[in-house]
């Protein structure tokens, strides 16, 4: 999770939870980073996830939900994250084992590597 949390946070902006309302994480900081590596994250949400608000990590307004289907899309947060925003510094990474425990399928959510970074640096 903490790589979504930390892309945000360099992005700023407006922000959304699913319990307090609206918030802002404040201005971007993306200009001042120089290479932003992201671990493992969950970028399009996580499989296990699929089912919805059963539990807040899995919230579809700012948990890991990656949609009920390919065509749903996810999260308000995650669809947020990934649409909006400058990138996350001058330099763009992304690194992830198709092996992950946690991730599991091999990192695929409806066919994309969980873990890429949109827009990242080739």
């Amino acid at each position: 999770m903490g790589v979504t949390i930390a892309r945000k946070i360099v992005k700023g902006g407006a922000a959304v939870d699913h319990k307090e309302g609206n918030y802002y994480v404040g201005e971007s900081l993306g200009s001042r980073v120089k290479a932003f590596i992201g671990i493992a994250g969950g970028n399009w949400g996580l499989n296990t996830c699929i089912v919805g608000n059963l539990v807040p990590t899995c919230h579809t307004v700012d948990g890991y939900y990656p949609g009920a289907t390919i065509i749903s899309g996810p999260s308000k947060f995650l669809k947020d994250l990934n649409n909006n925003g400058g990138p996350e510094g001058k330099k763009v990474y992304s690194v992830w084992s198709i092996f992950d425990e946690f991730l599991m399928d091999q990192c695929l959510v409806w066919g994309k590597v969980t873990s890429r970074i949109p827009g990242q640096t080739s």
